[in-house]
């Protein structure tokens, strides 16, 4: 029995399209709303299976500015 695994960012990418196309939207408008309006990066430490430390990068996004 095989398992497929589903990439959520592939997902929301067809969601994506499939609304854009159904609303007939431009394809400049398509990359405006690709990208999140703010973003917040942080790098956050973590001790690796050789005990070393490393930072790791962690992003949330933010699509709208209705709210803060």
């Amino acid at each position: 029995m095989a398992i497929d695994i589903v990439n959520p960012y592939d997902v929301a990418v067809s969601q994506f399209d499939e609304a854009a196309d159904r609303l007939g939207l431009s394809q400049s408008m398509r990359a405006i709303l690709r990208k999140p309006k703010r973003e917040l990066i942080v790098n956050f430490p973590v001790r690796m299976g050789d005990n070393s430390p490393r930072l790791k990068p962690g992003a949330s996004q933010k699509k709208g500015l209705s709210h803060p």
